[in-house]
């Protein structure tokens, strides 16, 4: 299954340190996660951030709705930010695409711009969606062209 939330790598060597996608609930309703975390660190402590950001998340129950899915998300993440690094997830970029039979929602923390995957144009806060969405973090360089996201997601 495509993965419906991206998150675009950081410039440098290390690009993809701490960075992890995930999906949480089950066929009623899920919700897609790419992340960010401890990004500047070194690889053994970005990696003890990412599992436990993976701890905290791994679980949350659908209660067959996507926004309910988003806000558990949410809430975990501001109980247990303490675990996620030296900063404790205040560099955290964080994507959600959540869907249920409603249709689809999503949230953001720590991004600088979102785009739909299909297209490649700017996603509004607020706007319906029905596609994968790609993300920038706060503070990333931005891609030189469409073309540097399109080989990412490509």
């Amino acid at each position: 299954m495509l993965q419906r939330a991206l998150l675009i790598g950081a410039s440098g060597r290390l690009r993809f340190n701490g960075h992890v996608r995930f999906r949480v609930g089950d066929a009623t309703a899920s919700a897609d996660i790419a992340a960010r975390v401890a990004a500047g660190c070194p690889p053994v402590q970005a990696w003890a951030a990412v599992v436990e950001l993976h701890r905290l998340l791994h679980d949350v129950p659908s209660e067959g709705n996507g926004l309910a899915l988003i806000a558990e998300v949410i809430r975990r993440l501001d109980e247990g930010a303490e675990g996620l690094g030296p900063a404790r997830g205040e560099d955290l970029a964080l994507l959600i695409v959540a869907s249920d039979e409603l249709g689809w929602s999503w949230a953001g923390r720590g991004l600088a711009r979102v785009w739909t995957v299909e297209g490649l144009r700017p996603v509004q806060e607020g706007e319906a969606i029905s596609e994968a969405l790609v993300a920038l973090g706060e503070g990333d360089p931005e891609p030189r062209d469409m073309d540097d996201i399109e080989a990412l997601v490509g």
